[in-house]
């Protein structure tokens, strides 16, 4: 089962082509998480939202 709903590239064309430079110069930090398993994916949910809510504290 593959989840690609979050990426939000998916309703902006032009989203890939002015970020990905950006991301390879280092100016834009991701991060990608691959979780196993269907029961996983509440838990990984919740780490998301963790991360989320970390990210827009430090920022």
């Amino acid at each position: 089962m593959t989840l690609n709903g979050l990426a939000p590239g998916h309703r902006n064309p032009d989203f890939l082509h002015e970020v990905a430079p950006l991301a390879a110069q280092g100016r834009i930090k991701y991060a990608k998480a691959l979780i196993d398993e269907f029961e996983n994916i509440p838990n990984a949910f919740v780490q998301l939202l963790k991360a989320a809510i970390a990210a827009s504290r430090s920022s």
